[in-house]
């Protein structure tokens, strides 16, 4: 969770999660790497940030191809 971000009962809201994946997007785009809707996938690997209704939360994450 961001520093700052809202919560209810110290969960983060919904608010701050789609904050939290914003965040995320923004310096992966910095960095020359563009999400798409939730993930992107390259000649290395793939990379993905959106929310996860599941467990509610925010989902990051960059996975190597071990080729």
């Amino acid at each position: 969770m961001l520093p700052n971000a809202p919560a209810e009962g110290g969960w983060p809201t919904r608010e701050a999660i789609d904050e939290e994946g914003a965040f995320v997007r923004r310096t992966l785009a910095k960095e020359g790497l563009s999400l798409g809707d939730s993930a992107t996938a390259f000649a290395w690997g793939e990379v993905w940030s959106g929310f996860g209704p599941k467990g509610f939360l925010a989902g990051n994450g960059v996975r190597y191809r071990g080729d």
